[in-house]
């Protein structure tokens, strides 16, 4: 019988709980997924006192160490819609801060660009794939267009549609989240659930448990649960559940991995030749809108994505599967992330919502409130992400 859960054990020694916390800090971050883990190193390494909170007993064991670690460029969307949705010229500075993001990967973690896939599944997605890949080339992204044999040969698979392939793009490793917070020595926390976060006249005052943490900044990146922490992200963000499934490994090789049908299904094969499989989503009518308990899969998901997994990759999944599991991603009202100050309080400042492409937006983002902290520097940040867009 599978095992339900990640097939990512926590072996790690423990971080220190809320006994340890200090009374007070010039910053502090709520949420130990990749974006709160990039803002806690970065502004440590710039010799910032910071300390991170997170509420579970280790960082990056929600959404950022369960997903299956794609780096994508832009959302996930195909980028013509999003061209039709934004302008050119906005969708542009979208796909170049995802770009950038990708670059910052390479520096601060084990991230190497492998490539990634985005094929088509039926007839009406491939003209899709053309127009995509059309506008990303438009916008500057380096992209590939493939043929079905050719996409079919890239990801050792078989039955896969035309497709446009990413070079930029790649994977992360489970342990990318805990190798930032290493980065940053003694500034993470666990068990650490905030309850509220307010203001008096000395800045802001966290609520963790029975214990206060006072803070000159406070930046919520916790994503789905940021509107129980602070009302102002009530109805802009909302939880979207996420499944995966996971074989045992064979010798069958998978050299890409990529997305295919609309972005909603979606591979990888681990080091250890193990192919994992998530998405599908659609098979349940509200697509898993507002569900927030990563305990859990449900059996039409878990379904379909072993059909797909069986259908296009028959030779990596002739043995058993070991684990199936799910997350929580945080999806926003307007697909787009939340990143700088929320409207009405310069101590509060936003670094989440990335609607399932944290790896690929959120390294980015951190560094602009990073930037924006100390530098006062905001530059490279579209405008259209900021929080103020709700006003």
């Amino acid at each position: 019988m599978a095992i339900l859960g990640p097939p990512w054990p926590v072996t790690r020694p423990p971080l220190p709980g809320a006994e340890s916390l200090p009374e007070s800090v010039d910053v502090l971050v709520i949420g130990g997924g990749l974006a709160g883990a990039a803002v806690t190193a970065m502004l440590a390494a710039r010799g910032t006192d910071v300390a991170l909170l997170e509420s579970r007993a280790d960082v990056g064991l929600g959404a950022s160490g369960r997903h299956l670690g794609l780096v994508s460029t832009g959302i996930i969307e195909h980028a013509y819609r999003l061209v039709h949705a934004m302008g050119l010229e906005r969708a542009g500075q979208l796909l170049t801060f995802s770009l950038q993001n990708h670059e910052l990967l390479s520096q601060w973690t084990d991230f190497e660009p492998s490539g990634g896939l985005w094929s088509a599944l039926d007839q009406r997605e491939q003209p899709q794939i053309a127009l995509s890949a059309e506008a990303l080339q438009d916008m500057g992204v380096p992209v590939e267009i493939l043929t079905a044999e050719e996409a079919n040969a890239r990801a050792g698979a078989v039955g896969l549609g035309p497709a446009m392939a990413l070079p930029g793009e790649g994977v992360l490793a489970a342990q990318t989240v805990r190798t930032l917070v290493d980065r940053a020595p003694g500034r993470a926390f666990a068990d650490c659930r905030v309850s509220e976060v307010t203001e008096d006249a000395q800045g802001a005052v966290v609520h963790v448990g029975d214990r206060i943490v006072r803070a000159e900044l406070v930046v919520f990146a916790a994503n789905a649960w940021c509107p129980s922490i602070n009302a102002t992200f009530e109805g802009k963000i909302h939880p979207v559940r996420e499944q995966a499934l996971r074989f045992s490994p064979t010798d069958a090789e998978i050299p890409t991995a990529g997305r295919a049908g609309y972005g909603y299904t979606y591979w990888r094969q681990g080091a250890d030749g193990a192919l994992m499989v998530g998405g599908c989503r659609w098979a349940t009518p509200h697509m898993e809108v507002g569900e927030s308990d990563d305990s859990v899969v449900v059996d039409r998901i878990q379904t379909k994505i072993e059909d797909f997994a069986r259908q296009h990759f028959p030779l990596a999944t002739t043995g058993s599967i070991t684990h199936r599991w799910s997350w929580i991603t945080a999806a926003t009202c307007d697909g787009l992330p939340i990143v700088g100050p929320l409207p009405g309080s310069a101590r509060m400042i936003a670094c989440a919502g990335f609607c399932g492409n944290e790896a690929g937006l959120g390294i980015r983002a951190a560094q602009a409130v990073v930037d924006g902290i100390l530098d006062g520097d905001t530059s490279g940040v579209p405008d259209f992400l900021a929080a103020s867009r709700f006003v």
